[in-house]
């Protein structure tokens, strides 16, 4: 590893986008509770966990590529 002390450096990084991004999953847990019981509430709730999981799966993966993590 050419520089060791870089690498190491990064983790609280990499860790807290990770925590953010995954946060938005966790406050939707919270709302799929609270939020089930009511009539028509599964149709929407779903729709916004596709949109949800590709929005969060995107960010990341652009995020991995080394050419765009510079620029962000």
């Amino acid at each position: 590893m050419p520089n060791p002390l870089a690498s190491l450096a990064v983790w609280p990084v990499v860790s807290g986008l990770v925590f953010v991004v995954r946060g938005s999953g966790v406050a939707y847990n919270e709302v799929v509770v609270a939020l089930l019981d009511q009539t028509g509430s599964v149709a929407s709730l779903r729709r916004f966990a596709v949109l949800l999981a590709g929005l969060t799966t995107t960010l990341l993966l652009l995020l991995q590529r080394p050419s765009l993590a510079f620029v962000v």
